[in-house]
């Protein structure tokens, strides 16, 4: 260590190092070994590896156990390797997200470094970042939120310098680190951040809407306290084929990408909304803090409305929030392309169906008791939706039992429902509005339909205002999110046994009620084939998958589970039900091993035409990486077709059969489940069969209405015996 830098790190306690893995053999041995040789070495270097099957978690526990029996004498012995690893797939940022909560429940040290798995650092790098720290909180104090970050080298797959500056290479002036610069043009990378205690508070949970853990760290530091910038490069970083992100170079394949969101409608959705969506959330969650920066900084302040407007039906309005809000990217190509997206015309589902479109009417049953008890249901939107879906199911098959209101953040215009008595408190409503609201609806019972991130805040205000009443509250946990706490709760609602486990694991308020559907849409097409007593299937068989094509279930190379099944069977034909960001770069997989033939893609289609489709199939494959319910597979069940996958998330739990389902990102182990199926009709017969009865058993509406049923007498019986009630 310097001597100048080690008088001023004398002071500092400890530093930890936090590294993402998954799959990420070739160069992460280097990786590590960079870290441990630092100058400053930390205290603990934690790897979470998420799910590898490249034999990266076999090296990992080997220079683990290695570096324990005996360090080599170059390394100092203050590091302590700990590893997690993972079995369920999530993605880098909840990857990164559990390891940080782990850390911060776990020995946290003062301070945290992030790193990638495939670079290399500088042996300084840990010492020049903690210098830079240590000065800013002499300066804003320990409990500002502080981050630092510095310049990179580019290096290519082997090793060789390709540029001495990332941010020259890239044309980015890091120095552009306020609130909306940063909401619009990210400048931070995650493998160079050092960030303390204050701010690794602030920013956790990382929300579904960060588009990588490094923006979102950006986002907090810059909204909450402040950044630093080493202008130094401090890290080696490695550019190769398996980059989730990097520095780009241009490239056709993208060109012809972004060309193809220009046709489909699609360029806002892929390249605007991520960042306005990801900007919401920063808002929402601290609108009770200052987000316009702090004393003595200039930082423009984002408007909820104005960023709601980017995402506006009207390209005027959208021209005019982004010129109100001043957005701009570094570079005039930049801000042009970002413009030139966010007023393409856009994919209008709602114009498909313009012509005919009627809202849905509920059909609540007729009502005979006049002095029922009241629910009132708090959902952020009554838009077209699962949870929104779940509430007109109870307000129309529970209406004769429970009088039912709701409070939302938002309601469309016009309404996609007809009868519900819906009370619109918007975003900004104080905490005043949310208790006169309810203190005048006068609820026995409160029922939260919570899911977090850009809406926190406003459901912060109904359960602020259900704690001020004493009004019961049962929390529906619809998303894999971590559930609200609150004195006034009484139960809280997971969709799976999964997502209970996994976000709230020992939750004594914890009750599972899956998701239901209408499953007379699913009705099996032949029962008598399934009974084997009609005539078998004949060929071609198709295979298929019906998904939002898009990355948080889906990864790029999911289509390669079918391209393989055509390969080794040919004549099977694949049916790729659904639309998203990723469809075009399934089309081109297609395209470039000559199968166009053999694959039929739907992109996005009416709810009703599903059950057409879901006929065609002889097998239903699932090649996500990540599922917290997904009622897509509980329809071709009811429709008695067979269904396989991954065995990640809650997929174990809705088929019941681990047979049916291949080790996670096994491709070749599902490949071989799918030929074994598409050969042996018997044995699809009986899956059929099986898979039929389980779905109307467990995921129908009738079964989760009667379970809601079940749930709201036991809460309320109590309530209904102490007041005397008949």
């Amino acid at each position: 260590m310097s001597q100048g830098c080690g008088e001023i790190l004398s002071a500092a306690v400890s530093c930890d190092v936090v590294l993402a893995s998954c799959n990420g053999l070739p160069y992460l041995e280097e990786q590590i070994y960079s870290i441990l040789r630092q100058t400053f070495p930390p205290k603990r270097l934690l790897i979470s590896d998420d799910a590898s099957t490249d034999g990266t978690v076999e090296l990992l526990v080997a220079l683990r156990d290695r570096h324990q029996a005996g360090r080599p004498a170059e390394i100092d012995v203050i590091t302590r390797i700990e590893l997690l690893l993972w079995e369920d797939r999530l993605g880098v940022t909840a990857n990164f997200n559990r390891a940080l909560e782990f850390c911060i429940v776990n020995e946290p040290a003062k301070y945290l470094f992030f790193s990638d798995q495939d670079d290399l650092w500088d042996a300084t790098k840990i010492e020049q970042s903690m210098a830079l720290m240590v000065a800013m909180e002499s300066r804003w104090g320990v409990s500002t939120p502080l981050l630092v970050h510095s310049d990179l080298r580019l290096i290519n797959a082997e090793g060789a310098p390709v540029a001495f500056s990332f941010f020259l290479a890239q044309r980015l002036d890091p120095r552009l680190d306020g609130l909306l610069d940063l909401a619009f043009q990210n400048v931070i990378t995650g493998c160079t951040i050092l960030c303390n205690k204050a701010c690794l508070a602030a920013a956790l949970p990382i929300p579904r809407e960060a588009i990588l853990h490094d923006s979102w760290f950006g986002l907090v530091a810059s909204a909450l306290g402040r950044i630093g910038f080493l202008g130094s490069a401090t890290v080696s970083y490695r550019q190769h084929s398996g980059n989730l992100v990097g520095a780009r170079a241009f490239a056709w394949s993208r060109l012809r990408g972004w060309l193809q969101t220009l046709r489909n409608g699609t360029a806002a959705e892929r390249f605007v909304h991520p960042g306005v969506n990801q900007a919401m959330a920063i808002v929402e969650r601290y609108s009770q803090r200052s987000v316009d920066g702090p004393p003595g900084r200039e930082c423009a302040p984002l408007s909820p409305v104005l960023l709601r407007q980017l995402m506006a039906d009207s390209a005027w309005t959208r021209w005019r929030a982004a010129r109100r809000l001043g957005v701009h990217k570094q570079g005039l190509f930049r801000t042009l392309s970002w413009y030139f997206c966010l007023l393409w015309p856009r994919r209008r589902l709602s114009a498909l169906r313009a012509a005919d479109f009627r809202p849905y009417r509920l059909r609540p049953r007729s009502v005979f008791n006049m002095d029922r008890p009241l629910v009132l249901h708090a959902i952020a939107n009554v838009q077209t939706g699962g949870s929104t879906r779940l509430v007109v199911d109870l307000v129309e098959r529970l209406g004769d039992r429970y009088e039912q209101v709701v409070i939302t953040s938002y309601l469309p215009t016009p309404a996609e429902y007809e009868g519900l008595e819906v009370h619109e408190l918007p975003p900004r409503t104080s905490v005043q509005v949310f208790l006169d609201t309810i203190r005048r609806i006068r609820p026995a019972l409160l029922h939260i339909h919570y899911w977090g991130g850009c809406d926190l805040s406003w459901y912060s205000k109904v359960f602020q205002a259900a704690e001020h009443l004493g009004v019961a509250v049962i929390q529906n946990v619809n998303t894999p999110v971590r559930p609200y706490r609150s004195r006034s709760l009484v139960r809280n609602v997971y969709v799976s046994e999964y997502v209970r486990d996994h976000f709230a694991p020992g939750d004594p308020l914890a009750t599972v009620v899956y998701p239901g559907s209408d499953l007379s849409l699913f009705g099996v097409c032949d029962a008598s084939y399934l009974l084997g007593l009609t005539a078998p299937q004949v060929e071609p068989l198709w295979v298929g998958m019906v998904y939002r094509l898009e990355p948080d279930k889906l990864r790029p190379d999911a289509i390669q589970v079918f391209i393989e099944i055509v390969r080794r069977r040919p004549g099977t034909l694949c049916l790729i039900v659904g639309g998203g960001s990723l469809l075009e770069t399934y089309r081109d997989q297609v395209q470039k091993v000559g199968m166009e033939s053999a694959f039929r893609f739907t992109d996005y289609v009416a709810y009703e035409r599903l059950p057409a489709l879901y006929r065609q199939l002889s097998l239903f494959i699932s090649p996500v990486w990540s599922e917290s319910f997904g009622q897509v597979s509980p329809f071709a069940m009811s429709m008695g077709v067979p269904v396989i996958g991954y065995q990640v998330g809650a997929l174990p739990e809705i088929l019941a059969d681990t047979s049916l389902l291949a080790p996670p990102n096994d491709r070749s182990a599902l490949v071989q489940i799918a030929l074994e199926l598409l050969n042996d009709e018997l044995v699809r017969q009986r899956i059929g069969r099986r898979n039929r009865q389980r779905a109307l058993q467990l995921f129908s509406v009738e079964a989760m209405i009667q379970a809601y049923a079940d749930l709201y007498e036991e809460v309320l019986q109590p309530m209904v015996a102490e007041r005397g009630c008949p």
